[in-house]
């Protein structure tokens, strides 16, 4: 099969003369001969008596040859050649399944360039569904597709508006329909929120996005439009939200004002006061035991915290501090005291009273923070897992009474909850709207929760605000106010970053570099140098080691100070491409590669630093019931293996900084990145031996004070500053912008409600 290829020649920095492709379409020659040589080639069941038959009938006909040669270039999968008096069965050569034809018969005509092959191959698996019922499936796809290039949107994972955009402008849609409007408005809000952290946008917020996007758009019309299509979009008294996180936000509200409207039966601890004196002092002796430390002790502070928790009958705690001041101390204390806790509940079955175990669970956003808090507790049998381990996601076949899909969804909910009778949550800053609203409807009415956090961490990388949001809302709260972690000057420089300072002192435990020069290759492979002298230091072990930058989105093939560019550097430095190697062909399972080996089909290699960039539920194997697995944004592992089936890879191994060893199907490949050096947000929740920290500066709504702090606070015994010290005091100094929550003024409209029902 031959094809057109055509675009513009420019001059790549490293290649030289490069053909930059925008189009890609099949090649069918224009005269009789060439015509007839095209389907000899091309068709299955054509022979070159047929290939003449076909040209002469097709001469002979209105358009002759011209309206054939564009009909074979419109829609070659799916001709018919049978009104030639071709009798046997034709199909285009490589043809061997629907899906297969769709792909094909789209590639061909709007090219993949642009949109890439497996988002083409995916969009024709999704047409092939509604298409398949058709007389000509093929035809319907397309005509799917072509009528409304924006409906995919909605339904579609990974097809985006940008996609969309795309597909429309190939397609010579008119930009002006109602369908693109409407669907613009949906991008707007969505790219509005996500970009900001915020739960909606104000009618300022908004006019400003649409016009970023395309200035030509009336906003009302474009509104409007939004309405008539029945946009997953919510006007609520001025304030634009992703119908999602609406829900999410009103739901959440609702049910903590719910639990909020009455006090719990029962306490955390089941004793006495004095009983409760006497286990927190019991406790700080074992401490004192534990750490081998005689004056190991409670300060004011933590007494009063941990105290006040064990004697609450409110449902819901919140536990604020900053690094070194105890948070998870407090929770070893608290499983310690509660080991052996026991609760009377009546059998409903035999209708008699039965002492049965206190259930305590622990939770954290990400596998890397329900590891650092496991490290604290496992001495007690207790374990920390993920929010989305903790609710269990269901898998990709699993259906509900109805025979809808429910992958993704999660097996606890209001329906079905959680028998836990305590929960501790770590990082809750972390924790966008949508999933700390799952998790608290997961909930029995009759427990209590405890919410761990910092105020000064950067907030969720979703929309949301939830531990800010909570201390404006009437909980049992506490704050550790002293530090207790001898970390020494490292604490000191994330107390100061906290209150918008930086004094550029030099401790045994913290260097300040000044200045960032331009980058080039050689002032980036100066900074990389420290980061490979400590990742040697650290014996190879990426995951002591963290190098933290603002900025992402760069040029691999481009000096500059982001993650992209450094990570294209450190993967040829510490995962150089493997020459030769095992190959794919004849492999049915693991491949046994070597690393550096390429795993074909994608940019990756084996041993390659990998970080994930969205919330996924991943299968395990090709099984109706294998199990899944969840993985989310910023799970940091290594490619260790691929597997393949048939010529083709079809997983990747895995390793996880977790501790987890998974395998990713790799049609989801695309929701790897690169790690060797992250932006700050991804490494949220982690711990690093060494810290190095690169200063960029930036729009102050995206480089601000709880960048540093939450970068500073990663570092556990050293931390490497570098940046031109003006630029650090600018950042340091700027508060970390407000997002945009009407969670508070929910919560208090509901709890006056359910009080107002309690009293009548």
């Amino acid at each position: 099969m031959t094809y057109e290829f055509s675009g513009l020649v420019e001059n790549h920095k490293t290649y030289g003369l490069q053909l930059k492709v925008e189009t890609v379409g099949l090649h069918v020659p224009s005269n009789g001969k060439g015509i007839e040589k095209f389907l000899l080639q091309n068709y299955k069941g054509i022979g070159k008596k047929a290939a003449e038959k076909i040209v002469t009938y097709f001469s002979k006909q209105s358009g002759g040859l011209d309206q054939f040669r564009s009909d074979l270039l419109a829609n070659p999968y799916s001709m018919d050649f049978s009104v030639a008096g071709i009798k046997r069965k034709t199909s285009m050569d490589g043809s061997q399944d629907l899906k297969g034809l769709i792909y094909m018969d789209i590639a061909t005509k709007i090219g993949g360039v642009e949109l890439g092959d497996k988002l083409l191959r995916k969009i024709a698996g999704h047409l092939e569904d509604d298409a398949k019922k058709s007389a000509n499936p093929i035809e319907k796809a397309w005509s799917i597709l072509t009528s409304n290039p924006y409906a995919l949107i909605r339904t579609l994972d990974g097809y985006a508006f940008r996609t969309a955009d795309i597909i429309a402008r190939k397609l010579n849609f008119d930009m002006n329909r109602i369908e693109r409007r409407g669907a613009l408005v949906t991008f707007a809000v969505t790219e509005g929120c996500n970009s900001t952290g915020h739960s909606f946008l104000t009618m300022g917020d908004f006019n400003k996005i649409i016009s970023k996007i395309d200035n030509t758009v009336d906003v009302s019309e474009a509104i409007q439009a939004a309405i008539e299509m029945e946009e997953p979009l919510i006007q609520d008294h001025g304030r634009f939200y992703v119908d999602t996180i609406f829900q999410a936000e009103r739901s959440l509200a609702w049910n903590l004002a719910q639990r909020c409207s009455r006090h719990l039966r029962s306490q955390i601890h089941n004793g006495s006061d004095q009983d409760v004196r006497n286990a927190i002092d019991d406790a700080e002796s074992k401490m004192r035991e534990y750490t081998k430390n005689e004056n190991w002790v409670l300060d004011d502070s933590q007494w009063q915290c941990i105290y006040g928790l064990l004697t609450s009958f409110e449902p819901v705690h919140t536990i604020t501090a900053g690094p070194g001041c105890g948070k998870t101390a407090i929770m070893e204390l608290v499983v310690q005291i509660l080991e052996g806790r026991t609760k009377h509940v009546n059998n409903p079955e035999t209708n008699e009273i039965e002492v049965v175990p206190y259930k305590v669970g622990f939770c954290a956003p990400t596998g890397k923070a329900a590891k650092v808090l496991n490290a604290r507790i496992k001495r007690f049998g207790a374990i920390s897992t993920t929010i989305h381990t903790l609710l269990g996601v269901r898998g990709s076949k699993e259906q509900d009474d109805d025979g809808n899909s429910v992958s993704g969804m999660f097996m606890h909910n209001h329906n079905n909850r959680l028998d836990l009778d305590l929960l501790i949550v770590d990082e809750t800053s972390m924790i966008d709207v949508a999933l700390m609203g799952s998790l608290v409807s997961a909930m029995r009415d009759d427990a209590h929760i405890v919410f761990l956090g910092d105020p000064k961490q950067l907030p969720s990388v979703s929309p949301g605000a939830c531990l800010a949001n909570f201390l404006e809302m009437p909980f049992d709260h506490h704050e550790l106010t002293s530090t207790h972690r001898s970390d020494g000057g490292i604490l000191e420089v994330v107390r100061l970053a906290g209150l918008g300072r930086v004094d550029f002192v030099q401790r045994p435990d913290v260097e300040f570099i000044d200045g960032l020069p331009p980058a080039s290759d050689e002032s980036i492979e100066r900074v990389l140098d420290l980061y490979c002298t400590s990742v040697d230091s650290n014996l190879g072990d990426f995951s002591k080691v963290g190098l933290l930058i603002a900025r992402r989105k760069g040029d691999p093939n481009s000096a500059g100070w982001n993650s992209t560019y450094l990570n294209a550097v450190l993967r040829e430095r510490y995962n150089p491409e493997l020459v030769g190697g095992v190959g794919v062909r004849g492999i049915e399972g693991l491949a046994h590669a070597n690393v550096g080996q390429k795993v074909f089909g994608t940019r990756y290699r084996v041993g390659d630093r990998v970080i994930i960039r969205k919330n996924l539920v991943v299968p395990q194997g090709d099984d109706d019931d294998a199990p899944v697995e969840q993985v989310v944004n910023g799970d940091t592992g290594s490619i260790t293996d691929y597997i393949a089936a048939k010529g083709d890879v079809t997983y990747v191994a895995l390793n996880l900084d977790d501790g987890r060893s998974i395998v990713l199907p790799v049609e989801h490949m695309d929701v790897l990145d690169f790690c060797y050096a992250m932006t700050v947000h991804s490494s949220q929740g982690s711990e690093y031996n060494h810290i190095i920290f690169i200063n960029v500066n930036g729009h102050s709504s995206f480089v601000h004070r709880g960048i540093a702090f939450t970068g500073f606070s990663r570092a556990k015994r050293k931390l490497t500053v570098i940046g031109d010290f003006d630029a650090i005091r600018s950042v340091v100094a700027r508060k970390c912008p407000e997002r945009n929550s009407y969670l508070v003024q929910r919560f208090f409209r509901h709890l006056e409600k359910a009080k107002s029902n309690a009293h009548h």
